[in-house]
């Protein structure tokens, strides 16, 4: 399965942050399935008392982050099963600190989240190794913005990059 990076009207701004982890040459769906591995070699190093902490006042710990980046995929799959079979109605936007108030991501162990990354990840995989070139290439409505089915495939890939390289760079 090929998926290719988007092109810039298949997003809405908002997303350019995360297709910026991407070369025109990138295969998402080949992203999306070594970033499993990446993923659980990379929070198993991280001891379940870290995983408690965060990097300052305010500011979510290592757990919360993963929850969060659960959360998301979850949505975003979500979104692009429902593009992809020809919804045309808008999907509604979600605000990520009300979620996290609803959460309890830091009374779960470090290694309960993974394995739900995990489960959630294997799912994304397969929902996006068994679409077609015309569903991959639908367009829909997210929170007031167009976005495509493959967007959103690589919005999942590069939103986990991007919060992976915020615990490297801040928690660790």
């Amino acid at each position: 399965m090929i998926i290719s990076k988007p092109q810039n009207h298949e997003y809405g701004t908002f997303y350019q942050g995360y297709m910026n982890f991407f070369d025109e040459k990138a295969n998402l769906f080949a992203l999306l399935s070594e970033r499993l591995n990446f993923v659980k070699d990379f929070y198993a190093k991280i001891s379940e008392e870290k995983s408690k902490t965060a990097y300052a006042q305010g500011k979510w710990t290592i757990r919360e982050v993963l929850g969060h980046i659960i959360d998301c995929e979850r949505i975003m799959a979500y979104r692009a099963l429902c593009m992809a079979r020809g919804e045309k109605k808008a999907l509604p936007g979600f605000e990520q600190d009300d979620y996290m108030q609803n959460a309890n991501f830091n009374q779960r162990t470090l290694q309960n989240l993974l394995e739900e990354f995990v489960l959630i990840r294997q799912t994304t995989l397969q929902l996006f190794e068994n679409l077609d070139e015309n569903a991959i290439n639908q367009l829909g409505n997210a929170n007031n913005n167009t976005v495509s089915v493959r967007a959103l495939c690589g919005i999942i890939v590069g939103h986990e990059i991007h919060h992976t390289n915020i615990i490297t760079e801040r928690y660790l």
